[in-house]
């Protein structure tokens, strides 16, 4: 609601990303979901990428892990009911 209100933009939400061989992975998949669901387009997504830095290389490696994932990851996120 506040990106629909105007009251945060974008670039209140950046989205970290990894590269990995030929693919790009994103870590915060929560907050790319909620840009999507508000109809941001990519090109206005503000992309930080986190390729190298051990921290977030890390959170990857046990993310795929965790959901039985390798570096291709998937294509689409769904998400998780509550």
């Amino acid at each position: 609601n506040k990106l629909y209100d105007g009251v945060m933009t974008p670039a209140d939400l950046p989205v970290d990303i990894i590269r990995r061989g030929d693919n790009t992975l994103i870590l915060n998949t929560r907050t790319s979901q909620t840009l999507e669901q508000a109809g941001i387009p990519r090109s206005q997504w503000t992309i930080i990428d986190r390729t190298g830095q051990a921290s977030f290389e890390k959170r990857l490696t046990d993310q795929l892990r965790k959901n039985g994932l390798d570096e291709k990851g998937i294509t689409t996120v769904k998400p998780r009911g509550r």
